[in-house]
This record gives C-alpha cells, sequence and structure tokens, in this order.
C-alpha cells in the first residue's frame, strides 16, 4: 500500500471521527441532563475517560513492550495537542469562549498544578510505584472534590424520560465504538506513513501517535462548540489532561514502573506542557474568555513544539 492510499485511509476515518463525536456529545448531554449533571461534570467525568482510552492503551502497550519513552510521550503529546489545539481551534471557530467563574478560578489551576506535578515526578529520570500511587491519589480527590460541587455545575436541567434514556446510552456504546475503531485505524494509517516518510520513532510517539489519540478530544470539544456547548470544551480539555497525567500515568507507572528514561524530548515536552497550561490559565483568568486570537496563538504554539521537538531530534 502506498503513501496516497494511507492518506485516503486517514481522511476517512478523520471524518468518521467527526461524526461519530457528534453522536456522542448530543447522548451525552441527554445522559447528563437524565442524571441531572451539568455539561462541566458531563465532559469531564464520562468524556475524559471515553475520550482518552486511546492514549490509555497505547501508552499501556508501551510500558509493557518495555518501550517507557514512548508511553509518556504519547500521553505528553497528547496533553499538549489536546490544550492548544482543543482550545485553539474551538476559539476559532467560535470567535469567542466564555469561560464561568468556577472553572477559571479553580479548575484550571488544579490542571496546571496537576502538571507541575507530573513533570516534577519526572525530573529524576523515573517513574516509581510510590510516584504513581501520588498520581492516582491526585487524581481520586480531584473526582471527589468534582462530585462535592456538582450542584454548582448543574444548570437548566430538561427532563429527559427513561426511553430516552436507555436509547442514548445505545447510541452512546455504538458512537463510541466507532469512535475507538476510527482513532485506531488513523493512528495506524499516520504511523504508515512516518514510516515511508522516515520520520524518527521518538516523534512518532510524542506527535504522531500522539495527536492521533488525541483527536477524539480535539472533535469532541469542536463538535461541543458547535452544539452550543461551550462549558464542554474547557470541561473536556481539563479533564482529558487531568485523567491523562494522573489517571493513566498512575496506572501504567504503578504496573509498570520505569527508571533510566531518556529525557532527551521528555524534559522539553515537559517544560511546554507545563507552558502551554499557563497561557490557557492566562488568557482564562485575564477577562473571563478565550478570543480568536488567543486561539490562533495556542495553535502556533503547537506548530512551535513539533518544530522545537523535531530540531531537538535532529541536533
Amino acid at each position: 500500500m502506498n503513501v496516497f492510499l494511507y492518506i485516503l485511509v486517514f481522511l476517512f476515518c478523520a471524518v468518521v471521527l467527526s461524526r461519530s463525536a457528534t453522536y456522542l456529545v448530543k447522548t451525552l448531554t441527554k445522559i447528563g441532563q437524565y442524571h441531572r449533571l451539568g455539561d462541566f461534570a458531563i465532559s469531564f467525568i464520562l468524556m475524559s475517560l471515553v475520550t482518552t482510552l486511546p492514549e490509555f492503551v497505547v501508552a499501556l502497550i508501551s510500558a509493557g513492550g518495555e518501550v517507557p519513552e514512548l508511553s509518556i510521550s504519547v500521553i505528553l503529546g497528547a496533553n499538549i495537542a489536546t490544550i492548544t489545539l482543543g482550545v485553539g481551534f474551538a476559539a476559532i471557530y467560535a470567535k469567542k469562549i466564555r469561560v464561568k467563574s468556577l472553572i477559571k478560578k479553580k479548575d484550571i489551576l488544579y490542571m496546571v498544578g496537576i502538571c507541575l506535578v507530573f513533570t516534577l515526578l519526572l525530573m529524576d529520570g523515573t517513574l516509581t510505584r510510590w510516584d504513581a500511587l501520588i498520581l492516582l491519589m491526585i487524581y481520586s480527590y480531584y473526582i471527589y472534590r468534582l462530585l462535592l460541587q456538582e450542584k454548582r455545575f448543574t444548570s437548566d436541567l430538561v427532563e429527559i424520560s427513561r426511553y430516552e434514556y436507555i436509547t442514548s446510552i445505545g447510541k452512546f456504546i455504538a458512537s463510541f465504538i466507532i469512535l475507538i475503531l476510527s482513532a485506531q485505524y488513523l493512528v495506524w494509517s499516520v504511523e504508515h506513513i512516518s514510516d515511508i516518510l522516515s520520520l524518527p520513532i521518538t516523534l512518532i510517539g510524542l506527535i504522531v501517535v500522539a495527536l492521533g489519540t488525541a483527536l477524539p478530544e480535539l472533535m469532541f470539544e469542536l463538535t461541543a462548540v458547535r452544539e452550543n456547548h461551550q462549558d464542554m470544551v474547557l470541561g473536556n480539555i481539563i479533564g482529558s489532561v487531568v485523567t491523562n497525567s494522573a489517571m493513566i500515568m498512575g496506572v501504567v507507572g504503578f504496573l509498570f514502573p520505569m527508571d533510566n528514561l531518556d529525557l532527551e524530548l521528555i524534559n522539553s515536552s515537559l517544560l511546554i506542557m507545563v507552558i502551554v497550561a499557563v497561557m490557557l490559565l492566562y488568557f482564562v483568568r485575564n477577562d473571563g474568555k478565550i478570543t480568536r486570537r488567543e486561539g490562533i496563538i495556542m495553535v502556533v504554539a503547537y506548530i512551535l513544539f513539533v518544530g522545537a521537538s523535531s530540531l531537538v531530534k535532529i541536533l
């Protein structure tokens, strides 16, 4: 199969991802409304777990296959892509994303804090079981805190019948399966394209595979904006980054402790992840909204990240 056919597979999977993400947003909204959850809680608890499954599978397989650098690079790359491209494309499409004060003052700040903790734990080139337990405890506390504030996230509740609820669950499962399969084949096609073009394996993990596994989040965020659920955009971004950094790396690190990590690209990527997280915090706390100009800045930041990572590997 030549590179042209792999590109066709990539484009087809991207379209399927977009359509399945549309149904996921609609069904998640109804499921959440039935349980009287608000948009932010829906996107954090449910969608952040759903959309990070591709990263989880890749990270687990990589660590189990004694390629820990690939496991970590996929998580780091997915976090950076989710923050920059997720916020960037959503803000560009919507022109402006208004942010509620509760999210602005606390949840993005917690996301930055978790990114910092994750960075500090990896600075010595290891991820021990004790490190993993710290990450899992942080994740457990964050979920507990979110559930305590459930009423503050609830707004404009709509009554959903039991029949609608059951059918929504069925549609959710079907859409989720299609989304995951399309994401997997998209990653498969991108990996072959990268192989044909002779891209370094470390960059494949950090940029190509990470971007492929982050596509469900990116499609979800664009669809949420289009469906006028702006709370879901930041909710899913924060949820995905926290889930990747704390829950996924906690589970993977506990099952497969890592040492003697090659920090050539990991250190620079950790720094960039913290920088873009702080940028998001600054944009939101500055005036309570993310503008199209700030969205463009985020997209440019991702392009610079790709260029810098490639340069570090070449040098």
